[in-house]
């Protein structure tokens, strides 16, 4: 495969040794990822809190090409402290905690038609049970210089006296 990497495992933790307490350890990072073919590519990483003991963060990716086209799925979890108390959220029930726990889906994918390129990306929140956001482009790349007309729909958050709420985007764009 011409010296590349097939199989990788990568595990690190940061320690402040100022600290004398659970706390001097920051969360234990463990990252693995396969290429089983030279255009597919399988990656998980997770996160586990000492102070939590638990699985903090947890994501898994797959990246996929083949000719002209390429796609990128990325599922991501991640627990927070729950808001109104110092209960912990579990990533792996969050039936009570959905409002703390992040449970996303983001899909990406392109094709390159030689005269011009289409774009698709979308992401999808299960703790809210809502699709996030999403965009089309297509484009032309000229030398250095690139055109795209863009079609997306975006919820933003926005914060305010009387609380939260969200507002839609939805938009065309020349880029």
């Amino acid at each position: 495969m011409d010296g590349e990497e097939i199989v990788y495992h990568r595990m690190f933790q940061n320690i402040d040794l100022t600290k004398n307490d659970i706390t001097k350890y920051e969360s234990l990072r463990n990252e693995i990822g396969i290429s089983p073919l030279p255009n597919l590519t399988l990656t998980n990483t997770l996160k586990f809190s000492y102070q939590l003991k638990n699985v903090e963060e947890l994501s898994f990716g797959l990246n996929f090409s083949y000719a002209n086209f390429r796609t990128n799925i990325t599922y991501y979890l991640k627990q927070k402290l729950a808001n109104q108390s110092n209960q912990i959220c579990s990533i792996w029930y969050d039936r009570t905690c959905v409002e703390t726990t992040t449970n996303f889906l983001r899909v990406k994918a392109s094709q390159d038609f030689s005269y011009f390129t289409l774009y698709a990306d979308f992401g999808y929140d299960f703790s809210k049970k809502y699709l996030r956001d999403w965009n089309i482009t297509i484009s032309k790349d000229i030398r250095c210089f690139g055109i795209g007309l863009k079609f997306a729909n975006e919820i933003t958050p926005i914060l305010t006296t009387q609380g939260s709420r969200a507002v839609t985007n939805r938009y065309i764009s020349l880029e």
